[in-house]
């Protein structure tokens, strides 16, 4: 078995737009690249032309030894940084990649929905005046923001925040 084969693969953040252009850099560092895409018909006024639509913007799936993590940052200014995840980098397995590469042959169309917050998680404040602070989601008035219990206060304080100024703990 190849030790590569072995290896989990990372996830890298990447300018949205540009996983193409990293992809084929990366192929000429010789770096395992994937980016997962779906071909779908986009239906004007006179055609429905073909366009390939990637599944998971932002986000390029690499495959390299440990070694050579780093090289990766070559590819450009383009690539922002690994996907963390609790401060580990993502892993994926061989068989979640496995599954990407399925649902880019799928007919139908796919939407890709991160992991939302729901009622009971545990999250951290990590920007504005209660930033540090923890809590617990109590419900979800709407998309883009959360209703949290505030135990640091030593009181029942309920705040509205965005989802971007709190991380799930």
């Amino acid at each position: 078995m190849n030790k590569q084969n072995t290896e989990p693969w990372h996830v890298l953040r990447v300018r949205p737009l540009f996983e193409r252009v990293v992809e084929t850099r990366l192929g000429k560092l010789g770096i395992t690249a994937l980016v997962p895409v779906q071909k779908q018909f986009r239906r004007s006024c006179d055609r429905t032309p073909q366009k390939e639509k990637i599944l998971f913007s932002g986000y390029v799936f690499v495959h390299t030894e440990p070694a050579k993590r780093n090289e990766v940052f070559q590819a450009g200014s383009q690539v922002l940084s690994y996907l963390t995840i609790e401060g580990k980098p993502a892993q994926l397995r061989e068989h979640e990649v496995s599954l990407i590469k399925s649902l880019s042959r799928l007919g139908g169309p796919i939407q890709i929905i991160p992991q939302q917050l729901s009622p009971g998680n545990q999250v951290e404040i990590t920007s504005g005046p209660l930033r540090g602070f923890c809590g617990m989601v109590v419900n979800l008035p709407g998309k883009q923001r959360v209703t949290v219990y505030i135990h640091g206060l030593q009181c029942l304080a309920q705040v509205e925040l965005r989802l971007n100024e709190v991380r799930r703990v």
